[in-house]
């Protein structure tokens, strides 16, 4: 799992929240993406570094949307099989709920496989193969989805949707 944390010009919440993560889960990665702070924010991008986060950046702002953009780029280049999960510098996402959206999105919760993880047989068969829906495409519209199965993708509503709109 990677935890997205776009900053500019950042206090000390943000080691702090690097350290908590880290310390919750070694096996995190938490990816910080400098929004061109400018060099009075270095100390602080080295003590996140020193707690255990991967620093990228550049050197102007850009805005949340580019640093964001900028990370998933990175992720998609750098760990193309995992996760992702955004949270904010300033503090204002608990530990334990960034740990939480990590967790709930990892599987279905549904008891039932027939109901919601499979579309029915005639839409799979007419649009399987030529639609893919995947988290991939979401993860540009900033969703946070784990690799795999993703319940937060409806194959069914997709076909659906296809078989709505097809050219006919």
């Amino acid at each position: 799992m990677i935890i997205l944390i776009p900053a500019f010009e950042p206090d000390r919440k943000l080691i702090t929240l690097v350290a908590g993560l880290r310390a919750a889960d070694r096996r995190l990665t938490v990816l910080v993406v400098d929004d061109g702070s400018g060099p009075d924010f270095a100390p602080v991008f080295a003590a996140a570094r020193s707690a255990g986060a991967t620093v990228i950046g550049y050197p102007r702002n850009r805005g949340k949307g580019q640093a964001l953009k900028t990370g998933f780029d990175y992720v998609a280049r750098h760990h193309p099989d995992r996760g992702v999960v955004c949270a904010d510098s300033d503090g204002q996402h608990a530990i334990s709920d960034i740990l939480r959206s990590r967790s709930e999105r990892s599987k279905s919760l549904c008891p039932d496989e027939s109901c919601c993880r499979r579309p029915p047989a005639d839409l799979a068969a007419q649009w399987g193969g030529q639609a893919w829906p995947a988290a991939r495409a979401n993860t540009h519209l900033l969703a946070a989805l784990p690799p795999g199965a993703f319940p937060g993708v409806d194959e069914t509503e997709v076909y659906q949707f296809l078989q709505a709109h097809a050219a006919r």
